[in-house]
């Protein structure tokens, strides 16, 4: 089923989201580019923007629509951080 014959309610939530999946397509397909051209910088801030994006959406879920306050998330994201800086 295309967009076009799609139903008005389905029309209208692809309307509202395209820009974000517009957005989503760019990055997922930067390492495609960037590792073919040899461009780590470029790869390495694209992961992070990325890394940085997922928590904070699942720190969106947990604030936005669960109404929780957690602690924990915060401590995860920063021992992933200090366990990243011990890596290196």
């Amino acid at each position: 089923m295309s967009i076009a014959t799609a139903s008005p309610a389905r029309r209208a939530l692809f309307a509202g989201n395209a820009l974000p999946i517009a957005i989503f397509l760019v990055f997922a397909l930067v390492p495609l580019f960037a590792g073919h051209k040899g461009e780590a910088y470029v790869l390495s801030l694209v992961t992070r923007v990325m890394i940085f994006a997922i928590a904070a959406l699942a720190l969106d879920l947990l604030v936005g629509y669960g109404a929780l306050v957690s602690f924990g998330h915060a401590a995860f994201i920063g021992l992933g951080a200090i366990q990243h800086q011990s890596f290196q």
